[in-house]
């Protein structure tokens, strides 16, 4: 549920279903390796097979807070205005604005 709603808020209009259709392929893809593997896993670590899972999901966690931005009452400009202040540091808000300005929405 939260990668389509990531992915609404991550991308423009244009490109929108690209991006629902490769997340939507990575998010099906994983869930059949996890349940071609989880076999496997409760083999080797019995009791302690979730472990796995623990740690994933902690490591997004940590991805989540340290480099996806607040969107919280955020338009959709200012959230493309923060993913591209943090791609390229050497482009002033300027040129960034004007940029976001000649874009097809």
């Amino acid at each position: 549920g939260v990668t389509n709603i990531l992915t609404t808020e991550m991308f423009k209009q244009t490109t929108r279903p690209a991006a629902f259709m490769i997340a939507g392929s990575v998010n099906w893809l994983s869930f059949f390796f996890i349940g071609l593997l989880f076999p496997f896993i409760v083999i080797g670590l019995q009791h302690y097979c979730f472990l796995v899972f623990f740690i994933v999901c902690i490591s997004v966690g940590i991805y989540i807070i340290l480099v996806l931005p607040e969107t919280k009452n955020k338009s959709f400009v200012e959230i493309q205005k923060e993913f591209q202040s943090r791609r390229s540091k050497e482009t002033n808000s300027d040129e960034a604005e004007a940029l976001l300005i000649s874009t097809s929405l």
